[in-house]
């Protein structure tokens, strides 16, 4: 039995027979990182390129925060707007965008300004008048506002709203005047920089405000530059007066009124004390203690990249962590003689495995640096693409902070030393004597074990997706690790199948090709298994956006009653009373149903909820084919009922006959009855409609907020009219409202197919730099496989095989490991991208796989073996015959 040879421990008198023998093994782990530069560099670009996902996620968070924080500190203290009756969760947010004057907010009268500036405690108060239905246009009529809108925060080009209103009480911590002087007197307005750059204006240039009351002209007396971000909003503002008659078409009446607390008073108090004072006639909003509460927009744009900024770096660290892993475990096998003669040399075993660990470490600390580097770059990079996406990012800041390089080694180190560890524990089991025999990694295929605990972990990971909803996330865990798991079998499985055609084509090269894929079945699944992870994330979304365009489509198909819709291309716009009668007029118009929507708290039983109110003509059921579950739609839109969600109603406890009372902001209470009860669509499945909201006659809502003006019209072709014809012609009566758009079913899908494009464009292009780190990880296994064949190579060159045979061996390698890690995550990627279509709750009509898309991923998968390969292949094909019989 062999006997390791033991080195005689120095005496505990003295350490210095350990340092001496420690520095030696340091100089070691360290000339072997020098000796192999092409191995280093490939290892450190993987942990670089997954220290810089985490690094610039927590940079670019941090930098939008830090831009938002100038617009929380100089917010007011407190914002009374009309009241939000109810004692829902959303009535905060209802105030906000009542602030914001979105549409039906409400409206305050403006003698309450002197009641409020009565209150103690109130500093400064000042009245504003701000609307969201506004367009803006130069002087012959072309569209200079918002050009460009934030898609990822579901707002698309020209949806961006206008802010425009009074300039009594602008903001300070979001806009300062650094041209000219501010708006006196109706024909005066101040525009914000950005539009007067878009639309190339200057001083004293003339432009057309377009409004619900009317449109009207205007020279530019002043330009304000925003303070902070902004998400692509136009602000025009207007004095008081002007406010009032030409925007929000009520004079005397303001949207909200901004209140500053005295030195000492909290805005908490503040807040309380007017509220008090006020009682029911307003509601009352305190500043956000955080800060955050930025322009509308940014938040979601920024909240959306990071988390997928944050996603793609937990799969960048994996795919990094299985790439260092594979590497070291090549490295103590291949090195296998080397570490015995270190034995032999008197190095114990942990002093082996430390110099592996230690190898590691530099290793992870180099690719930490590099990838903290990288990770600004990157920030930068995301800055241009919220850029071009409309937002003014001129005041953010890099978001540098103390966190940020503690998470990049921690993330790199940690992780490079959690790969290393096993591998550096197997260097320190190396007995003395295998440096007398032939060195290399075990060639036997998986374990029993590992194969049965892979197998009970699919089983269940199935199980857990096709319980859907919450167990998704868990079942796709499950359903990873058992692909790594049995990696190992299916290498053994399909190697085979997939070479079956070609190696009858390439005789002994393609023989030989197959076979150094299947001799080392555990490295072989190790590499392809970085690539599977990549490539089934991209699957699943693919399979996820393909289902969800397609089952769009046909809801379009299915719903869209009506040949063309009016109103904004996406989210709510103000139509005033000239542009409807406009589309009344146009030749071939057969029927117009129009449409408004104002917040409202819904009671009944005791309970209150807050939710938007729609109030449509009774041709509604026909313009737009709703599904509905009990009663007539039609009856309760033209008596005075209203139309519940039938998810709303059993919450409430209501059904057909049952009375429910609806409050509009500033409103008083109406008991109405249940007309008819509608089914809840799923999330995505609707046509730019709330799922849960309620909906009376037009009429009615009209008595109940006359502040709200027609947010859409749904608009038929009369009997025999060519539909191509009214819709030209409805283009052309409706060109100076640029607010409006006209959409038929066609432009709708594309709509909805843009969406769903831009959306994968960003995850495709994140997607691309794992795969990148799985080539990585492609190129270093070959590399270091061509290194330990080098013998193997000789004699192959001895016997006759040419420098080109040995380069399409080593092509033929790489190829099935990049084919085979892309097959493995294309059916892993498939069976998530069911689950999820089938499991969430997005529209689960239609299924689809786009099987182009997997095509190309297999082709891209030729084409990254064929790449990986070129180094590593002319690496063998330049061989020495007599070097290569000779290595050791």
């Amino acid at each position: 039995m062999e006997r390791p040879m033991r080195v005689p421990r120095p005496s505990p008198r003295t350490r210095r027979g350990r340092r001496s023998r420690s520095a030696p093994m340091t100089k070691v782990a360290l000339r072997g990182l020098a000796a192999h530069k092409a191995r280093l560099v490939l290892s450190v670009s993987a942990v670089m390129l997954s220290v810089a996902f985490v690094t610039g996620s927590l940079m670019f968070t941090h930098a939008v925060s830090g831009a938002f924080a100038p617009r929380g500190s100089t917010a007011p203290d407190v914002t009374v707007t009309a009241p939000q009756a109810g004692t829902g969760g959303d009535a905060d947010e209802a105030a906000r965008q009542a602030a914001r004057g979105a549409p039906g907010g409400g409206t305050l009268p403006g003698d309450l300004l002197a009641r409020v500036r009565r209150v103690p405690g109130v500093r400064t108060a000042a009245g504003d008048v701000t609307v969201q239905s506004a367009s803006l246009t130069d002087a012959s009529g072309r569209r200079i506002d918002a050009a460009s809108g934030l898609r990822l925060s579901g707002l698309t080009k020209g949806s961006v709203p206008v802010l425009a209103g009074s300039w009594d009480a602008p903001d300070p911590g979001a806009v300062r005047l650094t041209s000219g002087h501010a708006p006196d007197g109706p024909d005066q307005v101040v525009l914000d920089r950005d539009t007067v750059d878009r639309g190339r204006l200057r001083l004293g240039d003339v432009v057309r405000v377009v409004a619900v009351p009317g449109t009207f002209q205007a020279r530019i007396a002043g330009i304000v530059d925003f303070r902070t971000f902004s998400s692509g909003n136009t602000r025009v503002y207007v004095d008081t007066a002007t406010a009032q008659r030409r925007l929000l078409g009520r004079p005397g009446r303001l949207t909200s009124i901004r209140v500053d607390a005295a030195p000492g008073v909290t805005a908490k108090e503040l807040r309380d004390r007017i509220a008090a004072a006020l009682g029911d006639t307003a509601s009352t909003l305190a500043r956000d203690p955080t800060g955050t509460d930025g322009p509308q927009g940014v938040g979601d744009v920024a909240g959306a990249l990071g988390t997928w900024m944050l996603t793609f770096a937990g799969v960048a660290v994996l795919v990094g962590g299985v790439l260092i892993f594979n590497t070291f475990s090549m490295l103590v096998a291949a090195r296998t003689r080397e570490l015995a003669l270190l034995r032999v040399l008197g190095a114990d075993r942990r002093q082996v495995g430390r110099s592996v660990a230690l190898e590691a470490l530099t290793l992870g600390f180099l690719g930490s640096t590099l990838g903290l580097l990288a990770g600004v770059g990157l920030v930068a990079v995301l800055e241009q693409v919220i850029a071009g996406l409309g937002v003014n990012t001129r005041h953010m800041s890099l978001g540098f902070s103390a966190t940020t390089p503690l998470a990049a080694y921690g993330v790199g180190v940690g992780v490079t030393l959690l790969a290393a560890r096993l591998p550096a524990r197997r260097a320190g089991r190396v007995a003395p004597m295998a440096a007398l025999r032939d060195h290399g990694e075990p060639t036997g295929g998986p374990s029993r074990r590992r194969t049965v605990a892979g197998a009970f972990l699919l089983v269940a990971g199935v199980v857990l997706l096709a319980l859907g909803r919450n167990a998704i996330p868990f079942g796709a865990l499950l359903t990873l690790a058992a692909f790594v798991m049995l990696a190992p079998v299916l290498v053994l499985r399909a190697v085979p199948l997939l070479t079956a055609g070609y190696v009858r084509f390439l005789g002994p090269v393609g023989t030989l090709g197959r076979r150094n894929t299947l001799r080392q079945p555990r490295r072989t699944a190790a590499t392809a298994s970085a690539l599977m992870i990549g490539v089934a994330v991209a699957a699943a979304l693919s399979v996820m956006a393909a289902s969800s365009r397609a089952s769009m489509e046909a809801r379009v198909d299915g719903m869209f009653g009506a040949d063309y819709m009016v109103g904004g291309k996406s989210g709510d716009v103000s139509i005033g009373k000239d542009a409807v009668d406009a589309v009344r007029r146009v030749p071939g118009v057969g029927g117009v149903v129009r449409e408004r929507v104002s917040p409202v708290t819904l009671t009944a039983g005791g309970r209150s909820m807050n939710l938007k109110l729609y109030g449509d003509d009774p041709g509604f059921p026909d313009a737009m084919r709703e599904t509905y579950t009990g009663g007539s739609a039609a009856d309760a839109l033209s008596h005075g009922q209203v139309i519940l969600v039938d998810e709303v109603a059993r919450r409430f406890g209501v059904t057909v006959g049952s009375r429910v009372v609806l409050r509009v902001p500033g409103g008083r209470p109406e008991s109405l009855t249940v007309g008819a009860l509608q089914r809840q669509e799923p999330a995505g499945a609707t046509i730019g409609r709330y799922r849960t909201a309620p909906m009376v006659g037009i009429d009615l809502l009209a008595r109940l907020a006359p502040a709200t003006a027609d947010s859409r019209l749904f608009v038929s072709a009369a009997k025999g009219a060519d539909p191509a014809v009214v819709g030209a012609a409805l283009e052309r009566a409706l060109s100076g409202y640029p607010q409006v758009t006209v959409q038929d079913r066609s432009a709708y899908k594309a709509f909805v197919r843009g969406q769903t494009s831009d959306m994968l464009a960003l995850v495709y292009g994140l997607l691309a730099l794992t795969v990148l780190i799985a080539a990585l990880g492609v190129v270093n296994t070959l590399a270091l496989a061509v290194t330990e064949r080098t013998r193997e190579i000789g004699l192959l060159r001895a016997v006759g095989a040419s420098r080109g045979q040995v380069r399409w061996m080593v092509r033929l390698e790489s190829t099935l490991i990049a084919v085979l890690g892309t097959v493995l995550g294309l059916a892993l990627g498939l069976v998530w991208g069911v689950a999820l279509q089938h499991g969430t709750d997005g529209t689960k009509s239609v299924l689809v796989v786009p099987w182009l898309m997997l095509a190309a991923s297999v082709a891209g998968a030729v084409l990254i073996g064929v790449a990986a390969a070129a180094l590593p292949a002319a690496k063998a094909a330049r061989l020495s015959i007599l070097n290569a019989l000779t290595h050791d």
